[in-house]
């Protein structure tokens, strides 16, 4: 079939003589014009039938996935419970007071602008502190002045990482 206007046209057209009348009267092109569209429509239910299973499939696979690690963690909590007794609280991200004293705009002790004030967590604050990464000063390979290619790299690695808030620590040359 040309269009699809076309198919609502004889659908209607259908309708209307199914009303008047017990047998309905085509012609051998518009006949052939619903077959058509007939077929059109079956094959687009094929293809969402087949994008049902595949979801209904990944959907099976994200429930037996999420099951495995659900049963993980019960078997790392009831480790953990054996081993110490109690079920530790997890780390929170804030520490003690920490919100309260932004909402009031007392941030310049807050462990964010640098030190842990009484109350916080310092270990927390240690944790969540910049790590340290060593890199080499150069290449090792063909290190003279006039070759930049792979100690630029390093350079601009390095400058990148210092940007990011990491501590870079000069190494040693290979």
């Amino acid at each position: 079939m040309s269009n699809d206007i076309t198919a609502l046209e004889l659908i209607v057209k259908i309708k209307k003589q199914a009303e008047s009348f017990d047998t309905v009267v085509l012609q051998e092109g518009e006949a052939n014009a619903l077959v058509e569209a007939l077929e059109k429509a079956q094959q687009r239910i094929d293809e969402l039938m087949g994008a049902i299973e595949v979801c209904q499939h990944n959907l099976s696979d994200t429930e037996d996935a999420m099951h495995i690690w659900a049963e993980r963690a019960e078997k790392a909590e009831s480790k953990l419970i054996t081993r110490t007794g109690k079920l530790h609280e997890p780390v929170a991200y804030a520490p003690k007071g920490h919100i309260a004293r932004y909402l009031k705009d007392e941030n310049a002790g807050c462990w964010v602008y640098g030190k842990p004030t009484n109350g916080d967590d310092e270990r927390l604050y240690f944790e969540l502190s910049a790590p340290s990464v060593k890199l080499p000063t150069n290449s090792g390979w063909n290190s003279d002045p006039y070759n930049h290619g792979r100690n630029d790299g390093i350079s601009e690695c390095t400058k990148a990482l210092r940007a990011a808030g990491i501590h870079v620590i000069e190494g040693e040359e290979q």
